[in-house]
């Protein structure tokens, strides 16, 4: 967490950027990751009666991870334009695997617990599961869109 938070050099080897810096960047992810939790739940329920927890859980991660993807390029983190969106959309995608890791091994170890859970109590441990993830995410992106920014300022450079 000190990495994440401890701003850098310019072409050093920590975060470009202030502590205020991190803070927004924080509080906009946050706001990106209510919404994308919202949209989660409102999917993961609806779909619940007509598909098995585990497809469901693939299905709704899927769908919000590439809103959200978008949305925190935008809104988080202020990379604008159609340049590099499909490579940021695949390293959003590696991201997800790991995120769905998490949730499906909630599911399972649910399963295990109660084999006959509702799908409320599912969408609640898949909630603790993914407040897991987001930490994730968020180590993940910011250390990736920086990687990106480091590589833009060096091509305006060149």
């Amino acid at each position: 967490l000190k990495k994440v938070c401890t701003p850098g050099v310019e072409g050093g080897g920590g975060w470009p950027g202030s502590p205020l810096e991190f803070f927004r960047h924080v509080w906009r992810f946050g706001v990106v990751g209510i919404v994308s939790t919202v949209a989660y739940a409102i999917l993961y329920l609806s779909l619940s009666a007509f598909l098995p927890a585990q497809i469901n859980n693939f299905l709704c991660l899927l769908i919000t991870t590439i809103l959200n993807t978008a949305a925190n390029r935008a809104f988080t983190f202020g990379i604008s334009g159609r340049k590099n969106a499909a490579r940021d959309q695949l390293s959003g995608l590696v991201i997800f695997f790991v995120c769905w890791s998490v949730t499906s091994l909630s599911l399972m170890g649910l399963a295990f617990v109660d084999p006959n859970a509702s799908a409320t109590t599912e969408l609640i441990v898949l909630t603790l599961a993914n407040i897991v993830a987001t930490i994730i995410r968020f180590v993940a992106l910011r250390a990736y869109f920086y990687s990106f920014r480091r590589r833009h300022r060096a091509e305006n450079k060149a």
